[in-house]
C-alpha cells in the first residue's frame, strides 16, 4: 500500500472518529492500531486548535511595516510616533501596540481600542501620512502579522508574550527619549532580564541555562579577550544578583523604570506558572530565551553588544574562576 493511500485511509479514519464513531470499530474496519488512531484523532485535534489560534491572532493585529530616512535617526521619529500612539490608546482608538526593529524597516502591530479596527486603521493612517510629509518617515505599508505561536509556548504563552511586548515598547521608547537615562541600555536589559527570569522562578545555574542558549544564536566577536569577558562579567554577575528594590522606591535612582521591572517579572511568573501547570507548549527555558532576543530588538543593543552580554552572562554563571577564587560560592549574590 503506498504512502498516499495510508495517509488519505488515516485522515478518514480520524474523521469517523470526530464523528462520533467509536475508535474500536474504526480501528477494526481500517487495520489501523487503536493506539496510533487515538494519537492521530489527538494530533489532528492539536493541529486545528493551533491553526484556529494563529488565525484568530492575525485577524486581531493590524501590521505596519516603516522605513525612515535615516536608519540611524529612526530612533527619534519613533518616540514621535510613540506620542501619537499614546493618545489614540488614551482615547480608546489603539489597544495594546509594539514593533520589533527589521532593517530597512520597523514593523509596527497593534490591537483595535474599543471604537473597532476601522478607527485603528484610520488613526495609523491619518498618524504615518503626516510623518511621511514632515519627511519623518519615508514611507509606510500594511502587511500581515504571522505571531510565532509555537516559539513563545502556544496560544496561551502568545498572550503573555504580547502584553510583554506592549510594556517593553512603551517604555523603551520612553527610555530613547529620556535624555538622562537612569541607566545604560546594556545595564537595564540584564536587570530586566533577570528579573524575568527570577520572576519565572528560575535558579542560577537555571538562568545560566537560558543565557547559554542565546549565546549560541550570538556568535563572540573574535576581538573579545577572555580578560574582557571576564571583566564584563563581573560587572553582569551585581546586576543578575542584586536587588533592586531600595532603587526602584519613588525617588530612588531607578524609580522611573520600576513599572517596567515589574512587567518582566510578572510576565516571568505568569510562565512559569504556565509552565507547572503543564499548559506550555515548549519548554520555559527555551521561551525565555526567545524573550531575550526579542527584547534586546526592541531596545536596539547592537550584535555585538548582545554577544557579549550572553557570553560574559554565562561564563559569569557556569564558570566564574574570579569567585571561586575568592572564596565566593557561586550560588550566592554578590
Amino acid at each position: 500500500m503506498n504512502t498516499p493511500n495510508v495517509s488519505q485511509q488515516t485522515e478518514d479514519a480520524v474523521l469517523a472518529v470526530l464523528a462520533g464513531q467509536p475508535v474500536p470499530d474504526i480501528a477494526a474496519r481500517t487495520g489501523i492500531a487503536p493506539e496510533e488512531l487515538g494519537d492521530a484523532v489527538a494530533l489532528y485535534q492539536a493541529a486545528g486548535r493551533a491553526a484556529l489560534a494563529g488565525r484568530a491572532a492575525r485577524l486581531d493585529w493590524y501590521q505596519v511595516r516603516i522605513e525612515f530616512p535615516d536608519w540611524s535617526r529612526c530612533e527619534a521619529a519613533a518616540a514621535l510616533l510613540a506620542q501619537r500612539l499614546a493618545d489614540a490608546e488614551g482615547g480608546g482608538l489603539v489597544g495594546a501596540w509594539w514593533f520589533v526593529r527589521k532593517a530597512p524597516q520597523w514593523r509596527l502591530r497593534a490591537l483595535p481600542g474599543p471604537h473597532g479596527p476601522d478607527r485603528l486603521r484610520n488613526v495609523f493612517a491619518g498618524t504615518l501620512d503626516a510623518l511621511v510629509e514632515q519627511r519623518t518617515i519615508t514611507s509606510w505599508w500594511p502587511t500581515v502579522y504571522e505571531p510565532e505561536v509555537p516559539t513563545f509556548g502556544g496560544p496561551a504563552a502568545m498572550d503573555i508574550a504580547h502584553a510583554l511586548f506592549h510594556a517593553d515598547s512603551v517604555h523603551v521608547l520612553a527610555h530613547i527619549q529620556n535624555a538622562e537615562p537612569p541607566t545604560g541600555r546594556r545595564e537595564l536589559s540584564v536587570l530586566l532580564l533577570s528579573a524575568l527570569f527570577r520572576g519565572a522562578g528560575l535558579e542560577w545555574f537555571e538562568q545560566g541555562h537560558v543565557w547559554s542558549m542565546v549565546s549560541r544564536l550570538r556568535t563572540l566577536p573574535t576581538d573579545i579577550t577572555t580578560a574582557q569577558l571576564a571583566e564584563l562579567g563581573d560587572g553582569l554577575r551585581t546586576l543578575m544578583n542584586v536587588d533592586p528594590s531600595p532603587l526602584l522606591a519613588p525617588g530612588g535612582t531607578l524609580g522611573a523604570v520600576a513599572p517596567w521591572l515589574d512587567a518582566f517579572e510578572t510576565a516571568g511568573r505568569a510562565l512559569g506558572e504556565a509552565a507547572a501547570a503543564g499548559t506550555l507548549e515548549r519548554g520555559l527555558r527555551q521561551v525565555l530565551g526567545h524573550h531575550v532576543i526579542f527584547h534586546w530588538n526592541r531596545l536596539g543593543l547592537t550584535a555585538r553588544t548582545q554577544a557579549l552580554i550572553a557570553h560574559a552572562a554565562t561564563q559569569t554563571v557556569m564558570n566564574p574562576p574570579s569567585a571561586l577564587t575568592r572564596g565566593r560560592n557561586p550560588n550566592q549574590g554578590v
